[in-house]
């Protein structure tokens, strides 16, 4: 009787956090208010704890969940400890083969930029390791290849019940709330509050000929800049970092050549400006 109805999976970066906070507005949905609890992510054996996220959900709505993690699949490592690599395997167990699932998608290198400013920002990992010595088992790349991780999803639901958006920083936001209720056979709501506000600002950044670079905002991004003797410079009246050199930005870019161009082919600039 609790078994959710949808999931959102990811990926991590691509704007889950924003949807979840749209879709617990609507009136005929329930979703738990913490987002990303890895119940599939890891090694699982939780069934009851995690149906029971849901045991207050009125009769009548509709249920779902969200959790960026849950796209990572296997082929892809290395990865977290106790991490699961048939995560879509799992749920297809445990939930049924009747569920629906929301993928988000930035581009992949765009992504792989953000999720490493983002384990800056909250300090799992410091300014003075650049983006290509991050640990491995963050997922900075191994996220972003798409082509792999919707091959495998696809091995365990058909596609029509996968629905593939754009994050809201590259697409009208109305857009994806308008896609999502179709999808999710929900009916018009016209009350969905601040559709264009970010959930989390992250690192302002430029993209130049050289290379991404970063507004130093916080005292331990200037000592860890020290560290690496990063170049600096005033754009927009603020000092920047070239915390990402066009050299490691290239390898980025050649690790998912076959990602951005499946991302490009699903999502045409026609359609996403």
């Amino acid at each position: 009787m609790n078994c959710p109805d949808f999931l959102i999976i990811g990926a991590q970066k691509s704007g889950t956090s924003w949807l979840h906070r749209q879709l617990r507005q609507h009136p005929d949905v329930f979703m738990p208010p913490d987002k990303d609890a890895p119940f599939f992510f890891n090694d699982y054996n939780e069934t009851l704890g995690f149906l029971a996220r849901f045991k207050n959900a009125p009769i009548n709505s509709l249920r779902g969940d969200a959790c960026a993690s849950y796209f990572w699949t296997r082929n892809t490592g290395p990865y977290p400890n106790e991490f699961n690599r048939d995560i879509s395997f799992a749920i297809r167990q445990h939930l049924g083969s009747e569920m629906k699932f929301i993928v988000m998608l930035r581009h992949p290198v765009r992504r792989a930029i953000s999720a490493y400013l983002h384990h800056i920002v909250h300090g799992s990992l410091s300014s003075a390791c650049s983006i290509l010595d991050a640990p491995k088992e963050l997922g900075l790349i191994s996220i972003s290849r798409y082509s792999l991780h919707l091959r495998h999803w696809h091995e365990d639901y058909p596609a029509n019940q996968l629905l593939i958006l754009p994050a809201p920083d590259a697409v009208n936001a109305a857009y994806i709330l308008s896609a999502t209720s179709r999808f999710l056979t929900l009916a018009a709501h016209s009350n969905f509050q601040n559709k264009e506000e970010k959930v989390f600002e992250g690192l302002e950044r430029v993209f130049l000929d050289d290379g991404v670079w970063v507004a130093l905002n916080d005292q331990t991004l200037i000592h860890d800049a020290k560290t690496r003797n990063l170049p600096w410079t005033e754009l927009k009246g603020k000092k920047f970092i070239r915390l990402i050199h066009k050299s490691e930005l290239e390898v980025v870019q050649n690790e998912l050549g076959e990602d951005t161009n499946l991302f490009d082919e699903i999502f045409p600039k026609s359609q996403i400006g």
